[in-house]
């Protein structure tokens, strides 16, 4: 069990691309260890969908390109950020 290995209650966590595939195995691990998790994507249908599977994960639908995306979340207190986004171009 993950909560064996570390424990994060209390932190806060952002994991950018947290919504499918490695994010959303980071962000329900993360949870797992007893993080609070702020999952990021710009698919809010699965943003909804990994909210749902765990009581610590939150989500916000937002583009990380779009530079508001950073002003807004320097106003958060975070301990741990996960810049999982990526795309294919």
């Amino acid at each position: 069990m993950v909560g064996e290995r570390f424990d994060l209650t209390g932190k806060t966590a952002v994991v950018t691309g947290g919504s499918k595939g490695l994010g959303q195995a980071i962000s329900l691990t993360l949870a797992d260890a007893g993080a609070n998790v702020l999952a990021v994507a710009r698919d809010p249908i699965a943003l909804a969908a990994l909210e749902a599977r765990h009581p610590r994960i939150a989500s916000w639908a937002a583009d990380i390109l779009d530079p508001r995306f950073a002003e807004a979340l320097a106003e958060h207190d975070v301990d741990i950020l996960v810049n999982n986004a990526g795309t294919n171009t």
